[in-house]
């Protein structure tokens, strides 16, 4: 299959000169706004390094080494989240999607879109790959840019064969808060409000509609 800048639109960012088996591929980054948080994160990071070392050259603070441990202690919770909202990169082309990490490129191939090894995650822009490590098995789509984010959906559906549902068992029993539970069977519903609690019990028939809650 070949990509050419009108097969996704629209494109954010499209490599010329760059042939993979004489298909192009694209770039999509991430939405604005997340690409502004991560340039707050550094900003605010030499600031307070900057508040850190004013301290010490007036004479606040005890030695270089208390600025020092501070300046460390907080770059992993704001240089490196930065650092990885600019790394973040999904690459389209003929092979698949392939997401850039920090040092690395993880590919989910259209092979796998196609044999149902893919399926649905918690929102219609997400997805989980089961085979994977833990670390790289779920993909969200959610921090793209809305068009862009529709126009690699779109693409996917036109490959992803989504794997067949579970056979669900005769009789599922819910847990709900204070102890209850909800029992679901071909009979109907029944609700105990304790594992002593035999329940009571409702045919499907008088149901309208169901919705559980908390």
């Amino acid at each position: 299959m070949q990509f050419t800048s009108k097969s996704l639109e629209p494109v954010v960012e499209t490599i010329p000169g760059t042939i993979i088996s004489d298909q192009t591929w694209c770039v999509f980054k991430m939405a604005p706004e997340y690409r502004r948080c991560g340039i707050y994160l550094i900003v605010g990071y030499f600031v307070l390094g900057g508040a850190s070392l004013s301290v010490r050259l007036e004479g606040l603070d005890r030695d270089w080494e208390s600025s020092v441990s501070r300046a460390l202690l907080l770059a992993p919770f704001m240089l490196a989240p930065a650092l990885l909202t600019f790394r973040q990169v999904l690459r389209v082309d003929g092979n698949g999607i392939w997401r850039r990490r920090f040092f690395r490129w993880d590919l989910w191939n259209w092979d796998a879109f196609a044999g149902g090894q893919i399926r649905a995650g918690s929102s219609s822009s997400r997805f989980i790959y089961p085979s994977k490590p833990w670390w790289s098995r779920n993909m969200c789509l959610e921090y793209l840019q809305r068009d862009d984010r529709e126009s690699v959906l779109k693409l996917i559906r036109l490959h992803w064969k989504p794997p067949a549902p579970p056979k669900l068992p005769d009789n599922i029993a819910i847990t709900l808060p204070f102890w209850r539970r909800a029992h679901l069977s071909p009979e109907g519903l029944r609700i105990c409000k304790s594992k002593r609690d035999p329940g009571r019990a409702y045919s499907w028939p008088r149901f309208k509609g169901l919705k559980l809650s908390d």
